[in-house]
């Protein structure tokens, strides 16, 4: 079994660390590395299938759209993500995004393997210690139903709901994200109709309440 791995992170320290510990394993090959979501875009032509490892801040706000259009050209491609968020609505959201493995970044060498592994078969993997916070959250989700509205939204809805309440501008969206001013308003309009919002302050504090953001962004 010969599994092949791109690691994708804008820090070369956590690049080098995880490449020396991977190279330890004679069944995982390191087929590419990527600092940005530009260079990943380049590797993602690769013609093998693999399993990118990343972290959700490196792809930037870009992300859930890479990751469709990687799976939409090779469906087989799996995503692992390490995280520092172990939050059930982020977990939900990287999941939704198309992410097959979520660690946590003091997760051990063999659970990180282990996640490889899964991905490779196809599984879904949660790290370990993100288990008992989706526990924890899921008691609380079950006695008070109104946590549940984020559900409602989008990774896409989710991600432009965050950039509204730290501050973004129609415009600045549209070109962060590569699409339109209108389709921007369009996504702002869903998101509003949904959540029975009405103006960005009202969404900001939502966002806040929700941890989509934080308040010192």
């Amino acid at each position: 079994m010969s599994i092949n791995v791109i690691l994708v992170h804008n820090n070369q320290l956590m690049i080098d660390g995880l490449s020396s510990l991977l190279k330890q394993d004679l069944n995982i090959n390191i087929k590419g590395i990527a600092h940005d979501d530009k260079e990943l875009i380049i590797l993602s032509k690769l013609g093998c299938d693999y399993i990118v490892i990343t972290d959700y801040n490196t792809l930037g706000l870009n992300g859930i759209d890479i990751i469709k259009t990687i799976k939409n050209n090779k469906p087989n491609v799996r995503f692992i993500c390490i995280s520092v968020n172990n939050d059930i609505r982020h977990i939900r959201t990287l999941l939704d995004s198309g992410y097959s493995g979520i660690l946590t970044k003091n997760c051990s060498f063999e659970e990180l393997k282990l996640a490889i592994r899964k991905a490779f078969s196809n599984d879904i993997y949660i790290n370990h210690d993100m288990v008992s916070s989706v526990l924890s959250d899921y008691q609380l989700i079950k006695h008070n139903p109104s946590i549940e509205i984020i559900s409602v939204l989008t990774p896409k809805e989710r991600e432009i709901t965050r950039l509204f309440a730290e501050g973004y501008s129609r415009n600045e969206i549209a070109d962060h994200l590569n699409i339109s001013i209108k389709t921007v308003a369009t996504h702002r309009d869903s998101i509003m109709k949904k959540l029975h919002i009405k103006g960005i302050a009202e969404l900001t504090k939502f966002a806040l309440r929700e941890g989509i953001c934080s308040i010192d962004k």
